[in-house]
């Protein structure tokens, strides 16, 4: 069972840098299995046909050659995308018609190797794509026992989310960077993060929001200690966000989390081993928070916020005092003291001083 833990490892660590680290873990998938090869193929979002392959020992040659040149005449391959998702076959699907069709995987790799036994596993993957999932085995290692058969299975759920985790990882690392690229335009901001409080600033975005907003710095230190107390065994990799809300001005910053926990590996891009990354966005204020601020600014009484909230929401005079269960009157007197306190003079002009200000913020 130790050895399963060990290829578990390997299976989640190949997520965080995939063109490197998936025939690792393949080829120790194969050695543990005493079997030849395995692979992964990757079909397009549709499933019609696959686009990609990473194993443990084909070489990327032979794979080069067979998605640009035979792919879409392999009879057998088109046979395994045609079955219904995550079912398990096996045998020698891919070797039947090798006479029909050459095909390098086949007569440069398979037959040389007497592949005779596989096990496969259609697995859907993210982004709407297949996934195959094959074990491969030389004809004098024998057929695939039963005992074989289950473990595989057990294998094919960390696989599925590794690979979703690996579209994650990208997915999150690209969102850094376009903020990172956007700066200049002070709507957010990217920082890494050790774990331990010390922030490295990716761009100056983040930098100019914690010197606008002093208490948002100390929210993020608490935020990413926690974050970065995440076990992990629990999972490789986490995203997590957050809101920080500024009491003093209403101000809503999002906090988006990603944490590379791996300590074998160092990524290309953004995250280092056990570093988390973090970006920043300031988000639109709600109508609330934004009546609220125009409450303080001018120095309005509830009554009259609560009036100012109406008349921007399309309500009239009449059907606020109605809602109120006051007085046509007073409820006249408190909109001459809202127009007043906000140096507008008409109903009209004070809406649409309070739409400006929804639209700006």
């Amino acid at each position: 069972m130790r050895d399963d833990i060990d290829l578990y490892d390997n299976i989640y660590d190949a997520s965080v840098s995939p063109e490197n680290h998936w025939p690792a873990a393949l080829k120790k998938i194969a050695d543990a299995f005493s079997s030849t090869d395995a692979a992964l193929y990757f079909s397009s979002p549709e499933g019609s046909t696959l686009t990609d392959a990473v194993s443990g020992r084909i070489s990327d040659d032979v794979h080069a050659l067979y998605f640009s040149t035979y792919v879409e005449q392999d009879i057998q391959i088109k046979r395994l995308l045609s079955q219904s998702r995550e079912r398990d076959l096996t045998g020698s699907d891919l070797l039947e018609s090798q006479e029909e069709k050459l095909c390098p995987v086949h007569h440069e790799y398979l037959i040389p190797n007497e592949i005779s036994s596989q096990l496969v596993w259609l697995i859907n993957g993210p982004n709407k794509r297949n996934v195959t999932f094959v074990l491969m085995r030389n004809e004098r290692s024998g057929e695939f026992d039963g005992a074989e058969r289950q473990r595989f299975s057990r294998l094919v759920p960390h696989v599925r989310r590794s690979l979703e985790i690996g579209s994650t990882l990208a997915q999150a690392k690209s969102r850094v960077e376009s903020l990172a690229a956007a700066s200049e335009q002070s709507i957010g901001g990217a920082f890494t993060s050790s774990g331990e409080g010390v922030f490295d600033m990716v761009c100056n975005g983040a930098l100019e929001l914690f010197q606008r907003t002093p208490a948002l710095e100390a929210f993020c230190h608490c935020a990413v200690k926690e974050f970065g107390r995440l076990s992990h065994r629990d999972v490789y990799l986490k995203s997590r966000t957050e809101v920080f809300v500024d009491s003093k001005n209403g101000a809503r910053i999002e906090l988006v989390m990603v944490r590379n926990t791996t300590s074998k590996t160092k990524t290309r891009s953004l995250l280092g081993p056990t570093e988390i990354g973090c970006t920043l966005r300031v988000l639109p204020l709600t109508r609330e928070a934004i009546l609220n601020r125009i409450v303080k600014l001018h120095g309005l009484s509830p009554a009259e916020g609560k009036l100012a909230a109406h008349l921007a929401n399309g309500g009239s005079v009449s059907s606020f005092a109605r809602a109120r269960g006051t007085s046509i009157h007073t409820a006249r007197n408190q909109l001459k003291t809202l127009l007043s306190k906000t140096q507008t003079h008409r109903q009209g002009e004070l809406v649409a001083m309070l739409g400006s200000a929804f639209e700006q913020s």
